[in-house]
């Protein structure tokens, strides 16, 4: 069968993916990608794959970015209800050295501030999404909302947020 056969393979260069990102080498793994995308370019996996891999590279620029969020948005486009996919894009939307509050970028801001919300519903006691949110709240001025969520980070990992922690108490 030969659609079987094109998933082994898609899944085979996946695997070999899987392993150059855990040994940190993602230039390689975003060829393995790409190669089980051409062959497989509706798996929610794949598409997710290649946007982790994309913002892990150590040069990640502007365009690198862009194509990490077209592969996001792909992902959610596949499975809606994926959480670890969601999270990724509004790290994505969210990043602080490209957020603008005003245009475009607060239209990026509230969409990530919605995604967070949606993986919170899914994950609420996953300290970093708190976090985040916290954050990317505070950064839109909803500073006793963004307070909340920080407060919950530093409740659900007191070690991982000590300086949150810190900032905590001066407010």
């Amino acid at each position: 069968n030969g659609a079987r056969d094109s998933s082994v393979t898609a899944a085979s260069l996946s695997a070999m993916a899987q392993g150059c990102m855990a040994g940190k080498n993602y230039e390689q793994a975003i060829v393995f990608l790409e190669g089980a995308l051409k062959i497989e370019p509706d798996s929610a996996a794949y598409n997710c794959d290649m946007a982790w891999a994309l913002l892990s590279c150590e040069s990640i620029g502007p365009e690198r970015l862009i194509k990490a969020e077209k592969y996001c948005r792909r992902a959610i486009e596949l499975n809606p209800r994926w959480a670890a996919a969601k999270y990724l894009l509004a790290d994505i939307l969210a990043d602080e050295d490209q957020l603008e509050l005003e245009g475009d970028g607060l239209v990026k801001a509230g969409e990530a501030l919605q995604l967070y919300q949606e993986v919170l519903k899914e994950r609420p006691t996953d300290a970093s999404v708190n976090y985040k949110y916290g954050m990317l709240l505070l950064a839109m001025d909803d500073v006793d909302k963004g307070m909340m969520f920080l407060a919950k980070a530093v409740g659900l990992d007191p070690h991982h947020y000590k300086d949150v922690a810190d900032l905590l108490r001066d407010y």
